[in-house]
Parts: C-alpha cells; sequence; structure tokens
C-alpha cells in the first residue's frame, strides 16, 4: 500500500523566481505554496486543506504549468460551478496571465460538444470543467468526444469537500473513480477549505483510485483574520414569509450600519434573494441577485458588469484603491471626489441622539470581541482600526 506522506506549513517562504515554469507578480510564495514547492515536480497524489484566501488557485497553476511545460501533458482543473468555471477561462487567457501562451479550453453544460468543441479539447494544453461533466464524460469514455480524457496528466480538483456533500458528491465521486480507471496514471490534486476527514479521502485518493503516494498538506495559514458574528432575529412571529421578512430587515440594518463597507449576501432560497434584492434597491443601495434562474448569458454579463473598483484588479495590495479601481469608482459615482469617511468626535455627537447611541453601542460591541489590536509584525488589526475609525 502507497503510504501518506503528512506535511505542514513551511516556516520560510520561498521565491518564486525558483519555481521555472511560470512568473507571478508576487515576490514570495506564502506558506502553502512554499511547502507545495517540495512536491509539484514528483509522481504523487496531494490533498491541500488550507483556508479561504490562503493562495489554493496558485497551489493549482504551481502543478499545473509544470505538467504542461515540463511533462508535456494535458491539466484539467474541476470547478464547482460553472460560473467559477468561466472565471477561471477569463483569468487564465488574460494577456497578463502566465497562461496566456497556453491553450485553454471550458467543458461544462453550457456548451454543446460539437465536432470544432472536440477538436479544441484535444488541442487544449488546459481543459476547465465542472464535477458533472467530467461524471458524464467519463462514463462515455469509449466515444472519440471524450479521448482526450486519457491524456491528462494532472487532475486539480477545487472544493474537494464537495465529495461529503449529499447530491453533489455522488457525482464527483463516480466521475474520479471512473477517471481513473479510463487514466491511472494521472496524479489527483485536490484543494478544500473545509473538508471535515482530509486522511480518510487521502487513504481513499491513495489505495482505492491510483495506488500512487498521496500527501496531506493540513494548513493553519490565514492569510486575513476572520471574525464570526451571530444576530439574533424574531422567530416568534406567526407565518414563514414574516420570519423571512424579518431576517432581511436584520440584513438590512447591518448593511445600512457598515455604509463604507461592501456586502456579500447569501439566502437560503431564491424567494428570499429577491425579497433582499427589493428591498436593497428600495433602499438605493446598487446589488444584483445572482442565481439559477439566470442563463449562462446572464450569469456571466453579470459577472463582467461588477465594476472595477470592487474587485481585485482594481485594489492596492497595501490598502485602497489604485489607479483604475479609482476611476472605475468614479464613473459609477459622478462627482465624487473620492474622500474618505470621517466619524464625528464623541465630544460633537448630541448626548442621548441616535447617532451617539449607535457609536456607543458599536465601541462596547467591538470593544468586547477576543483578539489582540496588534498583529504579530505590530500592525492595527481590523479591530485596532474599526474602533479608531468610530473613536471609540
Amino acid at each position: 500500500m502507497p503510504p501518506i506522506i503528512k506535511a505542514t506549513d513551511q516556516t520560510i517562504c520561498v521565491a518564486t523566481s525558483e519555481y521555472p515554469y511560470a512568473k507571478w507578480k508576487f515576490d514570495k510564495f506564502n506558506p502553502v505554496q512554499s511547502r507545495i514547492m517540495d512536491f509539484y515536480n514528483q509522481d504523487v497524489n496531494g490533498l491541500i486543506a488550507a483556508r479561504t484566501s490562503a493562495g489554493k488557485t496558485t497551489v493549482a497553476e504551481q502543478f499545473m504549468a509544470e505538467e504542461v511545460r515540463n511533462r508535456g501533458g494535458k491539466a484539467m482543473f474541476l470547478a464547482p460551478l460553472r460560473a467559477l468555471a468561466r472565471e477561471k477561462v477569463s483569468d487564465w487567457t488574460s494577456k497578463d496571465h502566465h497562461f496566456a501562451d497556453l491553450k485553454v479550453s471550458i467543458c461544462t453544460g453550457d456548451y454543446r460538444l460539437t465536432k470544432e468543441r472536440t477538436k479544441e479539447l484535444n488541442e487544449a494544453n488546459i481543459i476547465i470543467m465542472t464535477s458533472e461533466m467530467l461524471s458524464h464524460r467519463s462514463r462515455s469514455h469509449t466515444s472519440e468526444q471524450s479521448e482526450f480524457l486519457k491524456e491528462i496528466g494532472t487532475l486539480v480538483i477545487d472544493e474537494s469537500h464537495l465529495l461529503t456533500v449529499k447530491g453533489r458528491g455522488d457525482h464527483l465521486e463516480v466521475g474520479l473513480m471512473k477517471f481513473t480507471q479510463i487514466n491511472p496514471k494521472a496524479r489527483l490534486v485536490l484543494l478544500s477549505a473545509t473538508m471535515p476527514n482530509v486522511e480518510e479521502i487521502a487513504e481513499w485518493v491513495s489505495y482505492s483510485l491510483n495506488q500512487k503516494q498521496t500527501f496531506v498538506l493540513r494548513s493553519d495559514y490565514r492569510p486575513v483574520p476572520l471574525t464570526v458574528h451571530y444576530e439574533a432575529y424574531d422567530d416568534n412571529i406567526r407565518g414563514y414569509d414574516a420570519v423571512e421578512r424579518e431576517k432581511v430587515n436584520k440584513a438590512l440594518d447591518i448593511i445600512d450600519w457598515y455604509k463604507d463597507d461592501k456586502f456579500l449576501v447569501f439566502t437560503h432560497t431564491k424567494k428570499t434573494g429577491e425579497l433582499m434584492k427589493k428591498e436593497l434597491q428600495s433602499a438605493g443601495i446598487d446589488c444584483q441577485f445572482h442565481n439559477a434562474d439566470l442563463d449562462s448569458n446572464e450569469r456571466a454579463k453579470l459577472e463582467e458588469a461588477t465594476p472595477a473598483w470592487t474587485r481585485k484588479e482594481g485594489q492596492d495590495p497595501k490598502g485602497g484603491l489604485n489607479k483604475k479601481g479609482i476611476a472605475s469608482y468614479r464613473r459609477a459615482n459622478p462627482g465624487s471626489k473620492l474622500s474618505m469617511a470621517v466619524t464625528t468626535k464623541p465630544s460633537k455627537l448630541k448626548k442621548g441622539s441616535k447617532a451617539a447611541k449607535r457609536r456607543k453601542s458599536f465601541c462596547a460591541r467591538m470593544g468586547g470581541m477576543p483578539g489582540p489590536m496588534k498583529d504579530e509584525k505590530g500592525r492595527p488589526t481590523r479591530k485596532a482600526l474599526s474602533l479608531r475609525k468610530w473613536n471609540c
């Protein structure tokens, strides 16, 4: 039986210039990516359990670039959603990405598998696919339309914790089992932020799928501190719709409280999502509702319409917006000078006023939160910055 190799974060970050098959805009890999330098060119499977925003896409690129540029094989990336698959195509075909010189193709339910697309998949260096499509194509592997599966040298599975999700995990599990029967030589690289049973999955991959060594990297690295808050709402109201409206009202209160922030709101039903959208728009807040009722063109249009100042490309890594972000913000807000909001000093707030009470409540809640005021490098934490902003 092939052994399971246990790995941890690399304490000394490796320079990106030491990686020979791709170039990045940043100078050093983070602790997760630095550890991958020990494995990316080995004939092993990998299971990387790292937190959200820990750079797992770069990990995928480390394996995929080596596969294409060193081994001369194909790489495949499994995305959990069609929207995320399209996003990866957009990122990896942009002229400033290190995959720009490679042939990147997509295979999801949004595209018909015509002769032209089959030819494109056969000639592609990188193929992006959903887990449901892998299951379908693997079961039809005798067809000429699925011949490209036999040429995959590295398969990267994003959000691999879906293996444990009822209703979706079976498609991914069947797809991986059929794929490794067709192509047992391919390396499998599983990425996840929330997989609960990492070692168990690693043993299944190593022993049951392709009999290769598998390394497990459990990471504690988190680039951005995460705080979790619970807000209570009244569920003693009669009627489901009334309870849903109470939830929406609570969310609106939070959005109104942090006027300068950007928000991503998840709802558990499309009906509640539509109610949320209606109430936000009634309050004069620009918002869009991304959901499964939109067709592929509508989803793509919505995603592309997101202004640059709200996306990474418009933001300065050191904080604030770059020139592109500022220009985008001013186009969206004519006449704006993009000045920083300054909270009124406590001494100038009328005693007993709504503003004074809001500030007092915020300072009490934020001040009572656990966590340091400075990080390990002596920089103020988000908690400290928030308290300073509100003059607490």
